[in-house]
């Protein structure tokens, strides 16, 4: 058994050492290959002063590299502290401030972040590789490095509780806080993920998110470097146009989404076209008739996401309601999951092809176990808390704050949920989200969002307390108004905005309807998952 994720990764890397491991367009790695940089890198590092337990910056844009540069830290003893490509200068600056790296790793497009690094420590920054960059007077390129005279690093005596990554949230309460997460927590996830997605072919993976969130982490990069699949990086983050492109030429088999994209895939693509089925509309009620249209569009959007999809892993948010049954009726394969970074980050997930409650998460993943901690006894739901070897060692250099979530071994996940009698995790808010009302009535914000968002007029959603009255700000989704509406004006999208909330209203109870509605013109700022930045706009 592994002690750490450098002796994982070069098990793997000597099973499947011929196998395409990692690739974007101009790079292709092996898992031979793969591994020959990652020892080659870690020797260099090594060489140049990184102390076991050193910290590691890295500030990149997913490509083969970033694997690379990640796991030769860990090689070399070292601590990664991965941080998301949206990050503002500010963040990077107080993360280098308070971490201390030895090294600071940064794309060329992102360079601009960690502009004046020498006022604030005393670092090695280091360009990851591309050609049409400069690179700024006192930094290196990692091609640079890799060509260096250095010993080989022999892989490090890490232990399973010892310090791996240090994560930086870009959450949705504005507090950035640096997770903790030792080399038995990611390990332990990522064999729990195993039982989720069962990998037993050299599937290709399309990676769509930052590889500086747990998610994709975990799921996206740990899990099929450990199974033999290969990851291919598009390099940018795609319209779902530009998806459609880019799986025609990758036909990738697995792919890891928020629900945003998939259900702007769903609406806009998939269920207009259902709508116009006569068939649909003359048998919406007929079980096989339904199933038989769901069962085309669903062969429509496997051929739109390249023709060879066996798996659609979704997390990171709440998934539409709608856009699962659609999923489910047109028999596409796909598990819904959900965790958090403190976590490593899997808490429940299917398993793909399980009995799984729809409108839950699936059920919790082996290796981690689950309960609701609920104020009274009578109460149908309560805070979900976790225990388990993935649970993280706490936040670094807040031990103050770490105790306000880890309670004798439990993970306080500050999520809202329960548990049905199929032991499917059901997420129904987030704890610090809920709206007290001046009655003492709460108010879970998710629960009415879900039922804005199931109106083909609303592109998103926030509800909010606002002078003791619940009120929705909702940015219309202006494509399918101008598709749909003969040049409608700001008085005629009022009017629709008024109705919807009339409609949702009829769905509430009489304490939590919505006072108000307002428009808003822009989207809203939001996470590396696409969660909605709720601290912004809280009045």
């Amino acid at each position: 058994m592994s002690r750490n994720i450098p002796e994982l990764i070069q098990e793997s890397c000597e099973r499947f050492r011929n196998r395409p491991a990692l690739a974007a367009d101009g790079c292709e790695f092996t898992y031979a290959e793969l591994w020959k940089n990652i020892e080659r890198l870690a020797g260099v590092m090594r060489a140049r002063g990184l102390v076991p337990g050193g910290r590691v910056v890295l500030l990149a844009t997913n490509s083969p590299w970033w694997g690379v540069t990640h796991l030769a830290t860990l090689a070399a003893g070292g601590v990664i502290v991965p941080l998301l490509p949206d990050f503002p200068a500010a963040d990077v600056h107080h993360v280098i401030r308070e971490t201390g790296p030895a090294f600071v790793f940064v794309s060329a497009q992102l360079a601009d972040r960690v502009a004046e690094l020498e006022n604030i420590g005393d670092h090695t920054v280091v360009m990851m590789p591309d050609v049409q960059a400069s690179c700024p007077a006192g930094w290196h390129r990692l091609e640079e490095l890799l060509e260096e005279e250095a010993p080989r690093a022999e892989l490090p005596e890490s232990e399973p509780g010892d310090t791996a990554v240090i994560l930086y949230t870009s959450g949705t309460s504005g507090h950035s806080k640096g997770v903790m997460l030792s080399h038995g927590n990611l390990m332990a996830n990522v064999r729990s993920a195993t039982f989720v997605v069962h990998l037993d072919q050299p599937w290709r993976f399309l990676s769509l998110l930052p590889l500086a969130h747990a998610y994709e982490f975990t799921i996206g990069f740990m899990l099929p470097l450990i199974s033999g699949a290969s990851v291919f990086y598009p390099g940018i983050i795609p319209t779902p146009a530009l998806l459609r492109d880019i799986c025609a030429r990758v036909k990738p088999q697995v792919m890891i989404m928020v629900p945003l994209i998939i259900e702007k895939i769903y609406r806009k693509r998939i269920k207009p076209q259902i709508e116009k089925s006569l068939i649909f509309r003359g048998g919406r009620y007929l079980p096989p008739l339904r199933r038989l249209v769901m069962r085309k569009a669903g062969k429509g959007l496997i051929q739109a996401l390249g023709g060879s999809i066996k798996a659609i892993a979704i997390g990171g948010a709440a998934l539409d309601r709608e856009t699962e049954d659609f999923l489910r009726d047109a028999d596409i394969p796909f598990v819904c999951g959900y965790g958090l970074s403190e976590a490593s980050p899997l808490i429940a997930a299917g398993p793909l092809g399980a009995d799984v409650t729809p409108g839950s998460v699936g059920h919790p993943v082996p290796g981690v176990e689950v309960r609701i901690k609920k104020e009274r006894e009578e109460d149908s739901q309560g805070t979900i808390m976790v225990r388990g070897v993935n649970v993280f060692k706490g936040y670094f250099g807040r031990d103050d704050l770490t105790a306000e979530v880890l309670q004798e071994g439990w993970l306080d996940t500050g999520d809202v949920g329960f548990l049905d009698e199929n032991n499917c995790l059901h997420i129904t808010g987030r704890a610090k989200n809920v709206i007290v009302l001046a009655n003492g009535e709460n108010i879970y914000p998710e629960i009415i969002e879900a039922k804005f968002a199931a109106s083909p007029l609303v592109a998103e959603v926030l509800v909010i307390e606002n002078n003791g009255a619940v009120e929705a700000l909702v940015h219309p989704d202006y494509d399918y108004i101008d598709q749909n509406f003969a040049s409608p004006g700001e008085n005629a999208i009022r009017r629709m905005l008024e109705e919807l909330r009339d409609r949702v209203n009829s769905e509430l109870s009489a304490n939590s309807r919505v006072k108000r509605i307002s428009e808003r013109r822009e989207p809203f700022l939001k996470t590396a998952t696409q969660k909605i930045k709720r601290y912004l706009y809280i009045r």
